[in-house]
């Protein structure tokens, strides 16, 4: 399995590609839709607001590409909400891979908005990311809602408010917090993740 990273400008890229490689995972980065290999998989990360997001994924034809492609794609943090066909942050279209909308979190005195720091995940029965007990690190405002339950893998606790925090539907897997800085486990996950991906892709 091999993974291409899409380099558009908004993704923690060095550290990603290190966990990448700290997996044996081989990985490198591509600018510009054509240098796509057929069997790559696709990973799409992200970090800032989603509107200009989106707008750097036109400008450099990646978003045309990603919306058209059969290639699996894993979405890593605002990767996963740019999937989605709907974000109020930049209050615009996502690539409408996954359906739902992203959603801006509701603060209250126990829910700080951004939910910054470590939390536990809990899977769901068909989930082949992780084990029960992982904890993944998140940075974020907004958040995926979803018409499909069962397009929701992981969910978390915030505040007593549960968060998507991981996504499937066939060919796309999208993880709400960063894998990359998710310690020993993380690592391991963004692994499977790739695997998945990629006996999903050979299915």
């Amino acid at each position: 399995m091999t993974v291409a990273i899409i380099d558009y400008g908004a993704g923690n890229l060095l550290s990603l590609s290190r966990a990448l490689a700290a997996v044996d995972v081989p990985a490198g980065l591509i600018t510009t839709p054509g240098e796509l290999a057929t069997d790559d998989v696709i990973v799409l990360p992200g970090v800032g607001a989603a509107g200009a997001a989106m707008a750097a994924l036109s400008e450099r034809g990646f978003a045309a590409r990603l919306r058209a492609t059969s290639q699996p794609i894993l979405g890593i943090c605002l990767g996963m909400q740019l999937l989605c066909d709907w974000l109020d942050e930049g209050d615009c279209a996502g690539l409408g891979r996954v359906p739902g909308k992203v959603k801006r979190i509701l603060a209250t005195p126990d829910r700080k908005v951004p939910q910054m720091g470590w939390n536990r995940i809990t899977w769901g029965a068909e989930c082949k990311l992780a084990d029960d007990g992982f904890a993944g690190y998140f940075v974020h405002s907004y958040s995926c809602e979803m018409p499909l339950p069962n397009a929701h893998v992981g969910w978390t606790d915030y505040g007593g408010m549960p968060l998507c925090a991981a996504v499937h539907v066939p060919g796309i897997v999208g993880v709400q917090f960063h894998p990359e800085k998710s310690g020993p486990a993380g690592l391991a996950l963004l692994r499977r993740a790739v695997q998945w991906l990629s006996e999903e892709g050979r299915g």
